[in-house]
């Protein structure tokens, strides 16, 4: 099982993304999908945007970033070292995906809100 930590703006790792694009909380429940370059939540509604390695809320601002992401405009934070996996991950289906909205203009700030 491999999992790759999503950092917040602070570099602390916030959730982690299965390489099927899963999107697991600290604690493994599913909470999110990336599929394409967009993120839904569990129950299938659009929340963001994944590119380049990490993930833009509604409006355009960066929420979350892997140790690899480029492009994001905004000054990545120092990444905690260690953060401990979930041993067990719950994994329901994945729900039927609602229509996404427009893509918004990248912005160069980071989001005031997480997604999940």
């Amino acid at each position: 099982m491999y999992l790759e930590p999503l950092h917040n703006q602070k570099g602390a790792t916030y959730a982690w993304l299965h390489v099927n694009g899963n999107v697991y909380s600290l604690q493994g429940a599913a909470v999110a999908f990336v599929d394409g370059d967009g993120v839904y939540d569990w129950e299938g509604y659009h929340i963001g945007w994944w590119a380049d390695g990490h993930i833009r809320d509604a409006m355009g601002e960066v929420c979350l970033f892997t140790r690899d992401a480029k492009n994001t405009g905004v000054v990545k934070p120092v990444c905690e070292l260690h953060q401990q996996r979930p041993l067990k991950l719950e994994t329901p289906v994945r729900p039927l995906k609602w229509p996404r909205p427009a893509k918004p203009p990248n912005l160069c700030s980071w989001s005031k809100k997480m997604p999940f």
